[in-house]
Order: C-alpha cells, then sequence, then structure tokens
C-alpha cells in the first residue's frame, strides 16, 4: 500500500513538475528584472578601505 502511495506522489509531482517550474522561473524572472533595475539605477556603496597610513597606525 505503501509503495503505491509513493508512486501516486510520483505521478502527481512529475505531473506538476512543469506548472511549479515555470511559476518559479517567472518569480526568478521578475525579482531577477526588479533587482537588476535598481541595482543599475545606484550601485549600493562600498564602505570606503581604510588607507595604508591608518592601517600602519592601528598595528
Amino acid at each position: 500500500v505503501l509503495l503505491k502511495l509513493i508512486d501516486a506522489i510520483g505521478n502527481v509531482r512529475e505531473a506538476l513538475q512543469p506548472l511549479t517550474s515555470n511559476l518559479i522561473n517567472e518569480l526568478e524572472h521578475i525579482s531577477f528584472n526588479h533587482s537588476s533595475r535598481s541595482a543599475s539605477r545606484s550601485p549600493p556603496p562600498r564602505p570606503p578601505l581604510p588607507s595604508d597610513e591608518e592601517l600602519s597606525a592601528s598595528a
């Protein structure tokens, strides 16, 4: 009985696979477009690296 259940679940998952992957692709596409659009407008400011003088002074 358990094997039949596992088999049935496998069949259902196979049937749903294209749907779920399409959904995931859509979501990734949307979020990728959104993030790349906002990133190209203004790149996140990087913290300034300490200069050599500051490094040798702290050492």
